[in-house]
C-alpha cells in the first residue's frame, strides 16, 4: 500500500511528511445548459534530493506515462529505509470538489461532473485529501452560466465546405486553411471534417503565413463573449498557431499560442473583457511554420458565443383601428407609439407618415415632425384621427409611419392597411389634396423632457454605459414607494459597494456605481425589494 502512494506522489523531506501538494491543471467546460466538466491531474510528486537512496519519480502525466518503475528490490530497500526512519508516506484517499467555497463532492477520479443549480457564476478548486490531512486549494476557475445565450457561429465543418463569410488570408493556396477529412497521421482520432492547414506537402521552402478569419462580428450591445473549439496538431519540427483577436480592424492580440502535440483537445476563451461593448470585432486563427518543415494544424466545433441579442434601442408601434371605411368618407383610427429601450439620447429625430394608395402610388407626407427622444422615454399619441375623403378610390390603403435621422433615412418603419369600400364620386383619376387629409389628435409637444409616469412594475434596468471606466448608472423602476437595497459584487460573491438602502417614493431613480477605486472586472449590481422584487444586472469595469 506505501508503494502505491509512492507512485501517487506524495511530497517527503527528511525528518517527516510536509503539506500535501494541491491537484493540478484544473479546468471547466461548461455546455452552456448548466452541467460542468472538470478535469485535473493528480498532485505531483517532487523527491527530495536531500533523502540519499531515493529513486527519482516522476514528476509530470508525460513522465508517469512513460516512467519504468525502479527495481523491486531497490525500492524494497529504500522502503525498509524510511520504515527505520521518523519520515511517514500518506495514502492519497480521495479529492473534494468546492463550489463557491464549500465542498459539495468526494471524488476518487480526476474529473467531475457538476449540475448548477441556477444560472449565476461559479468558482470551484479542488483539493486532495490524504491520511495526514486535506491539501491546498487548486487555483480558481469560474463558470458562469447565462440565462441566455446566443450562437454567433456554430460550426462543425460537416458539409465540406469553407463557411461563408469566413475569409482565408494564403501565402500559398494549395497549402493554407481547408475544410475536409484529415490526410495525416492521427486521423482516427478526427472527426469526419475539420479545417486544418496541411503544411507537410510544402516542404521546407516557402514560408506559410496563413490566417483564417471568422466573420465580422458586433458585439456592442452583448453582455459576454466566449470562444471555444477543439484543436488539433503534430509538431513535426517547429511550427505555431495563435489564436488573435482585433478590434477596430486594428493590431492582431494573441489568446492562444499551440507549438506541441494535441489531438482533439477543448479550450474555452473568455473574451468578455476584451470585446463587449466592440462593434468591430475580428477572431482569428494564424499558422506560422517560421520558416520549417511544418506538418498540420486542425480545428473543429468552433463556437461564439454570447447572450442572446438584445432589445432594440428604439422601437416604432403603429396600431390601426376602425378600418374600414364606408364609400362616403370617413375616419380611420390608430395609436402611434415611440419608445426608447436603452439609456442612450437620440437627438434630432424625425417621425413622419404617408398612405399607399390602392395603386400602389405614395402621397406625400402626412406627419412630419422632429424630436429628441431621451433615455427610456416613451412618446405616445393614443386615437389618431385620420380623415379619408369621399373622393378616395375604392380599395386597399397602408399607412407607413417612419422614424429616422433625416426625411431621407428611415430607420424604423411600421404600417397598418385600411380598406374603403367605393367612392362617393367616380373619377378617371385620384388627385391627392393634401386639404382633404387632415390628421387630428396630434397635439402633444414632443421635447427632450420625460412625462412623469409611474412604471407599471419593478424593473431595474441595464447599466449605461456597460463595459464602463470608473462610473456607470442604471435606472431603477418602482412602481410604489418602497424601501429598497442596491448592492454591487465582485465574482466572488462578496459586497463591495452598498449603492442604495433606503425607502425611495414610486417613480424611476438612477443609481450610479462609482468603481474609481476597484480593479478591472466582472462586477454584479442587485436591487432588492422585500417580498417584491429582485433583479441583478452585469457589469464590466475595464480601465
Amino acid at each position: 500500500m506505501k508503494t502505491i502512494a509512492l507512485i501517487l506522489g506524495l511530497t517527503l523531506i527528511a525528518g517527516g511528511v510536509i503539506a500535501q501538494p494541491p491537484p493540478t491543471n484544473l479546468h471547466a467546460t461548461h455546455d452552456g445548459e448548466g452541467t460542468v466538466l472538470l478535469t485535473w491531474n493528480a498532485p505531483g510528486f517532487n523527491g527530495p534530493s536531500s533523502m540519499s537512496g531515493l529513486v527519482e519519480w516522476p514528476t509530470t502525466l508525460d513522465e508517469r506515462l512513460n516512467w519504468t518503475p525502479p527495481d523491486p528490490d531497490q525500492l524494497l530497500q529504500q522502503w525498509e529505509n524510511l520504515q527505520n526512519s521518523t519520515d511517514e508516506l500518506d495514502d492519497l484517499a480521495f479529492y473534494f470538489v468546492y463550489r463557491n467555497g464549500s465542498p459539495i463532492e468526494i471524488v476518487y477520479e480526476t474529473s467531475f461532473e457538476d449540475h448548477l443549480p441556477q444560472t449565476g457564476t461559479y468558482i470551484y478548486t479542488v483539493t486532495a485529501f490524504h491520511d495526514e490531512g486535506e491539501s491546498e486549494h487548486t487555483p480558481e476557475v469560474a463558470v458562469t452560466w447565462y440565462e441566455q445565450v446566443n450562437f454567433a457561429i456554430d460550426e462543425d465543418f460537416e458539409d465540406g465546405d469553407i463557411p461563408i463569410g469566413w475569409t482565408v488570408e494564403a501565402t500559398i493556396a494549395s497549402y493554407t486553411w481547408h475544410v475536409g477529412a484529415a490526410p495525416f497521421a492521427h486521423q482516427n482520432e478526427f472527426p469526419t471534417n475539420v479545417m486544418f492547414v496541411d503544411s507537410d506537402g510544402a516542404g521546407s521552402g516557402p514560408h506559410l503565413q496563413e490566417r483564417l478569419i471568422l466573420p465580422n462580428f458586433d458585439f456592442s450591445l452583448a453582455t459576454f463573449v466566449e470562444l471555444e473549439y477543439s484543436w488539433f496538431m503534430t509538431e513535426y519540427i517547429e511550427e505555431h498557431c495563435y489564436v488573435q483577436y482585433r478590434v477596430d480592424g486594428g493590431d492582431w492580440q494573441t489568446i492562444a499560442d499551440y507549438s506541441e502535440d494535441g489531438y482533439g483537445l477543448d479550450v474555452v476563451h473568455d473574451l468578455t473583457i476584451e470585446l463587449v461593448g466592440e462593434s468591430d470585432a475580428d477572431i482569428s486563427f494564424y499558422y506560422d511554420d517560421l520558416d520549417n518543415w511544418g506538418y498540420y494544424f486542425g480545428i473543429d466545433d468552433v463556437e461564439v458565443r454570447r447572450d442572446a441579442v438584445q432589445e432594440d434601442p428604439v422601437v416604432l408601434d403603429v396600431i390601426g383601428m376602425a378600418t374600414t371605411i364606408q364609400p362616403s368618407g370617413g375616419v380611420v383610427g390608430f395609436d402611434l407609439h415611440i419608445t426608447s429601450q436603452i439609456n442612450q439620447t437620440f437627438n434630432d429625430l424625425w417621425f413622419w407618415s404617408n398612405i399607399t394608395l390602392p395603386n400602389g402610388s405614395e402621397t406625400a407626407n402626412i406627419i412630419q415632425r422632429q424630436f429628441n427622444l431621451t433615455p427610456f422615454m416613451d412618446v405616445s399619441y393614443l386615437y389618431l384621427q385620420q380623415e379619408v375623403p369621399p373622393e378616395a378610390p375604392a380599395g386597399d390603403y397602408s399607412y407607413k409611419v417612419y422614424v429616422g435621422q433625416s426625411l431621407q433615412n428611415a430607420l424604423l418603419e411600421d404600417s397598418f392597411t385600411f380598406t374603403k369600400l367605393g367612392a362617393a364620386n367616380e373619377m378617371d383619376e385620384f388627385v391627392f389634396d393634401p386639404s382633404e387629409w387632415e390628421l387630428h389628435g396630434l397635439t402633444q409637444l414632443i421635447s427632450d423632457e420625460t412625462a412623469v409616469i409611474l412604471p407599471s412594475e419593478y424593473a431595474l434596468e441595464a447599466a449605461w454605459p456597460n463595459p464602463f471606466n470608473a462610473m456607470t448608472t442604471l435606472t431603477l423602476q418602482l412602481p410604489e414607494n418602497a424601501p429598497v437595497t442596491v448592492t454591487a459584487y465582485n465574482v466572488m460573491g462578496r459586497e463591495v459597494a452598498m449603492l442604495v438602502d433606503n425607502v425611495l417614493p414610486a417613480g424611476s431613480h438612477e443609481v450610479v456605481f462609482d468603481a474609481r477605486d476597484l480593479a478591472s472586472g466582472v462586477y454584479f449590481v442587485r436591487a432588492d425589494v422585500p417580498d417584491q422584487f429582485s433583479g441583478v444586472q452585469k457589469l464590466v469595469l475595464m480601465k
